[in-house]
C-alpha cells in the first residue's frame, strides 16, 4: 500500500502545532514527528549561530549519536569530513552531496554502523524556523533506505514547524504580558526580555526607575556604571541562551542616590534557543524609595514570614543559634528548620552569603 506523504506530513504538522501550547512542548515533540514520518529522530540542529549551535539529540538516539561521533568522524570517511566542515563553517549541503546512497552502502563504517543500530539510513532536511536555519535528521527503519518520499515529507513539514514556532511565541508572550501586569498591580515593577536579550515589555513603574544605574538603549539593558553593566550583561546572556545560567537569583544595581534590586523571577528555560518570544521576566524594586525597615524588604523581596525575616537579621548580625532561639522563644531545632527555609527562599548557602545580601539591602 502506497504511503500518503501529504497526510503523513499533515499529521506530523498537527503534532507540532498542538505542542506549541505547552511550555517546552516543541522541543519534546520532534521525536514523535519522526515516528509519524516513518522513522526515528536522530537530531535537530541549529546552524545559524555556528559559535554555539543548538543541537537536540533524541533521547533514544543519544547512544547512536555518540557512537557516530566516536567512530564515524574518522580520517577516511568522506561524509564525516564534510559534516565536520558544516560545523566549522555553517555551510549546509544536501545529504546526496555528501555521499551517494550506493557509495555509503559500500563504506565499511556504514556497513557495520547501520545494522548494529537497526538503521536503514539517514535523511535530512534543512528548513527555516523563525529566521533561523535548522536541519532535521531522520533515521529510517532497518530495511527501509531513505527515499525521495522521505525528503518530500520533511519538506512539507517545514512550513508547519515554522507556524508552530510562531504560535508558541505568541502564546508565551500573551501569558508573559499578563504575568508582568500582575506584578505591577501587586505594587512592584517588571520588565521582560526576549530570545535576543531585548526588552519587549516594561511596566510604567519600572519605566520610572530608569536612570544612570539602569537604562534601556536600543531595547537593551545598559548602565553607565561598569559593575552594573557587567551584572546586566549576565541577565542578557541568560535570556539569549538556556545554557547560560544566572549565578544568583538577585542582582543589585546602584547609583549615587538609588539602589535597585533586579530579580529574575521566571524563565522559559526549556525553550529551544533561536525561537522567538519572551524568555525572562524580571522584577524590579527601588530599595531607596520605599523607606521601609530591613525586615519589610526581606518579606517583600523573598516572601519571608515575619519570624523568618527576624531570624535572617539576627544571623546577619552574627548571633549564634542559641541566642536566635532565645530571642524568638523557640528551640534550636526549630531555628535550624527556619534557617533551611530562609536559605531556600533567598538562595543563600551560608551565613556569610546571607550577611552579604542583607548588607546590600
Amino acid at each position: 500500500m502506497e504511503v500518503d506523504i501529504a497526510a503523513q506530513a499533515a499529521t506530523a504538522a498537527e503534532l507540532l502545532e498542538n505542542a506549541a501550547y505547552e511550555n517546552g512542548g516543541l522541543e519534546n515533540v520532534f521525536a514523535r514527528v519522526a515516528e509519524t514520518l516513518g522513522g526515528r529522530m536522530f537530531h535537530l540542529y541549529n546552524y545559524t549561530n555556528i559559535v554555539a549551535p543548538e543541537l537536540i539529540v533524541a533521547p533514544e538516539a543519544v547512544g547512536i549519536y555518540h557512537d557516530y561521533i566516536d567512530r564515524g568522524w574518522h580520517q577516511h570517511d568522506t561524509y564525516s569530513h564534510r559534516a565536520a566542515a558544516v560545523v566549522r563553517h555553517g555551510h549546509v549541503v544536501s545529504d546526496t552531496d555528501f555521499l551517494s546512497s550506493n557509495t555509503r552502502a559500500r563504506d565499511p563504517f556504514y556497513q557495520d554502523f547501520c545494522p548494529s543500530w537497526g538503521i536503514g539510513g539517514f535523511v535530512a532536511s534543512t528548513f527555516d524556523l523563525c529566521g533561523q536555519n535548522w536541519s532535521f535528521t531522520l533515521m529510517t527503519r532497518e530495511g527501509a533506505p531513505p527515499t525521495v518520499r522521505d525528503k518530500q515529507a520533511l519538506q512539507i513539514l517545514a512550513p508547519a514547524a515554522n507556524r508552530a514556532c510562531f504560535l508558541a511565541a505568541s502564546l508565551r508572550d500573551a501569558r508573559t504580558i499578563g504575568f508582568a501586569n500582575g506584578i505591577e498591580k501587586a505594587g512592584k515593577s517588571a520588565l521582560v526580555l526576549d530570545h535576543n536579550g531585548k526588552v519587549t515589555l516594561i511596566t510604567p513603574s519600572a519605566m520610572a526607575l530608569l536612570g544612570e544605574a539602569l537604562a534601556i538603549q536600543n531595547n537593551c539593558l545598559k548602565s553607565d556604571i561598569p559593575e552594573n553593566a557587567r551584572l546586566l550583561n549576565e541577565i542578557t546572556a541568560a535570556a539569549k541562551s538556556r545554557h547560560q545560567r544566572l549565578l544568583r537569583n538577585f542582582l543589585l544595581v546602584r547609583e549615587a542616590a538609588r539602589a535597585i534590586l533586579v530579580m529574575p523571577i521566571y524563565s522559559y528555560d526549556r525553550m529551544i534557543d533561536g525561537l522567538p518570544g519572551s524568555r525572562l521576566v524580571l522584577m524590579l524594586l527601588d530599595l531607596e524609595r520605599r523607606n521601609a525597615p530591613l525586615m519589610d524588604h526581606l518579606k517583600l523581596c523573598f516572601d519571608l514570614s515575619s519570624r523568618e525575616a527576624q531570624l535572617a537579621v539576627l544571623l546577619a548580625q552574627g548571633q549564634p543559634l542559641h541566642e536566635c532561639a532565645a530571642v524568638l522563644d523557640v528551640t534550636q531545632n526549630t531555628i535550624r528548620q527556619m534557617m533551611k527555609s530562609v536559605s531556600s527562599k533567598t538562595n543563600t548557602h551560608s551565613q556569610v552569603e546571607l550577611t552579604a545580601l542583607l548588607r546590600g539591602l
